[in-house]
């Protein structure tokens, strides 16, 4: 690890400073892209299996435990990292496919909270992936080269 400066421009600057960058924001990326996509299916498709879900009784509980609220979270957290990643070419499609499976077990009267958390989730992402190719035009612009991180 080098901090900035010109002895890491210096080290990029090699292969080996080439083939550092490459596992760490290419491979890296993907493989943590990859894997959250798949323990989302998994988490899904249990969820799936499970469709009744017993509803609380009373007022509606808002705060930590509310699928929506928490969807809204990582719909925001997984567009910024698949932006931030370059890898929007398997969050946009894999977002659609979630709205779609959720909306389909929605249909369907599951009340599960996994298939709500998702549901969001996937919505925001999809959302937020429209509003910022509207501000910012296409192919993504990367957060940090926007927002100044």
């Amino acid at each position: 690890m080098f901090s900035p400066g010109p002895a890491r421009d210096a080290f990029y600057a090699t292969e080996a400073g080439d083939l550092d960058h490459w596992f760490d924001e290419g491979l890296g990326h993907w493989l943590w892209h990859l894997a959250w996509a798949a323990l989302s299916v998994l988490m899904l498709f249990v969820a799936s299996r499970r469709p009744a879900w017993p509803r609380r009784l009373g007022r509606r509980h808002r705060g930590p435990r509310d699928p929506g609220g928490r969807g809204r979270d990582q719909g925001v957290t997984f567009f910024f990292v698949t932006v931030e990643g370059e890898t929007t070419i398997l969050g946009v499609p894999f977002s659609i496919a979630v709205v779609a499976w959720t909306v389909r077990e929605t249909a369907r009267g599951s009340t599960n909270p996994v298939i709500r958390f998702f549901l969001v989730s996937a919505a925001v992402t999809l959302l937020a992936y429209v509003g910022w190719i509207a501000l910012e035009g296409w192919p993504f612009a990367e957060p940090c080269a926007v927002i100044g991180c």
